[in-house]
C-alpha cells in the first residue's frame, strides 16, 4: 500500500533503498530521497557489503530501480520541516553534518502528499526486561540488549536471547544465533555431550563471524543520530498514544525525573497500547539530553505484560457467569 502518490523518503541506512524500490514498483512517485549518510560513508561499507554477494546484488537491484526512475538522492541531507494545514503538502530538506546536525546550505522545498522517515531499528528485548535479565546499552545494536555469551545465554539460567531480541544484526545472523542457542540449550540440559556440542558449534560460529562485519557496517549506517533527536521542536508529539510532547518530557526532567520510569510516571509517556515501542528510544534520548547525561544513565522502561496488545478475550477465554467461582461469605 502506498503512503501517498508523491513521496519524500528520509532517514538513514539500506532500508531507504528497499522502501524506495517498493514505492516505485507499486506505481508511486518519489520526489526525493534525503539520506543522512554521505557517499563516502557508503563507500566505506563497500568491502563488508561485498562479503555478502547475494545481499550486495539485492541492494544493487534496489539502487538500479532508483536510478532508472531518476529519483533525486540528496546525501548528507535531513528533513528541516514538514509543512501543511490539515495534511502534509510540502517537505523542506537541507544539508546536515555527520552527526545529523543541520548545517549552512541551500534548503530544498518539495511538494508532496506523504513523508516516510526511518532512523534504524530497535531491538525487541521485552522478555529479558520483563524477567529482569541483565541488560546493556549498545547504540550500534539499536539500544538496550540483554547481555549474552557467545551462545545466547543471558544472565538468567534457561533464558536465551537471539535475533532482534538480542540486538539488530539481520536475518542470517539471527538464524545462526538460533542454531547456537539451541545447541547451548541442549548442552545445558545434558541432552548432548560436550564433544558433540564443541563439534556442532564450529560451523555456525564460523558463519556468524563472516556475517557480523556486514551486519556491523549496516548497523553503523542505521544507528540513531542524537543530533536528529536534539532538533525535535518542543511542541512535537513524541508519544502518540498519550499525546506527550518533547516539552512535556523536558518539564518532567526539570521537575526531577531522573530515569525513564520516573518520566513515565510524570507524563504517562509509554503507557499507551504500544507500551513505548514506538516512542521509547526517542523519549529516553530526549530525557538524557535534557539531564545532560549519557543515555545509559536514564535506563529503560520496566517490562510489563502483556508484551503485545491482545484482545481481552484471548486473555480470559470463554466462560459463563455460572463458571465464576464465588467464595463463601465470611463468618459473622
Amino acid at each position: 500500500m502506498l503512503p501517498g502518490r508523491r513521496i519524500v523518503l528520509a532517514g538513514c541506512g539500506p532500508l531507504l533503498l528497499l522502501v524506495a524500490s517498493k514505492v516505485l514498483a507499486a506505481g508511486g512517485e518519489i520526489a526525493a530521497i534525503a539520506d543522512l549518510a554521505s557517499p563516502a560513508h557508503w563507500l566505506i561499507t563497500l568491502p563488508n557489503v561485498l562479503r555478502r554477494p547475494q545481499l550486495a546484488m539485492t541492494g544493487a537491484g534496489w539502487a538500479a530501480a532508483i536510478g532508472k526512475s531518476r529519483v533525486p538522492v540528496y546525501f548528507r541531507h535531513g528533513v528541516r520541516a514538514a509543512l501543511g494545514q490539515d495534511r502534509i503538502d510540502s517537505v523542506e530538506i537541507g544539508p546536515v553534518d555527520r552527526s545529523g546536525t543541520p548545517t549552512a546550505g541551500h534548503s530544498i522545498l518539495l511538494e508532496v502528499d506523504a513523508l516516510a522517515v526511518g532512523h534504524g531499528l530497535v531491538p525487541g528485548g521485552e522478555i529479558p526486561r520483563l524477567l529482569r535479565a541483565e541488560m546493556s546499552f549498545d547504540r550500534l545494536r539499536g539500544g538496550w540488549v540483554p547481555r549474552v555469551d557467545a551462545f545466547g545465554r543471558t544472565s538468567l539460567p534457561g533464558l536465551y536471547a537471539v535475533g532482534d531480541g538480542a540486538g539488530i544484526r539481520g536475518a542470517d545472523p539471527a538464524l545462526v544465533a538460533g542454531e547456537l542457542a539451541g545447541l547451548a540449550a541442549a548442552s545445558d540440559a545434558g541432552r548432548i555431550s560436550a564433544a558433540t556440542f564443541n563439534g556442532e558449534t564450529k560451523k555456525p560460529l564460523r558463519q556468524r563471524a563472516s556475517y557480523w562485519s556486514f551486519a556491523d557496517a549496516m548497523a553503523d549506517m542505521m544507528a540513531l543520530r542524537p543530533a536528529q533527536v536534539a532538533g525535535i521542536p518542543a511542541p512535537t508529539v513524541v508519544c502518540r498514544c498519550e499525546d506527550v510532547t518533547r516539552l512535556d518530557i523536558e518539564n518532567a526532567a526539570a521537575a526531577g525525573a531522573l530515569d525513564v520510569n520516573q518520566m513515565k510516571h510524570f507524563t504517562r509517556c509509554g503507557m499507551g497500547p504500544c507500551q513505548g515501542r514506538m516512542c521509547g528510544d526517542v523519549a529516553a534520548e530526549l530525557l538524557a539530553q535534557s539531564r545532560k547525561v549519557q543515555r545509559e544513565a536514564v535506563g529503560y522502561w520496566t517490562g510489563r505484560p502483556p508484551l503485545r496488545p491482545v484482545p481481552l478475550t484471548d486473555l480470559v477465554g470463554s466462560f459463563e457467569y455460572g463458571d465464576i467461582p464465588i467464595p463463601r461469605p465470611a463468618p459473622l
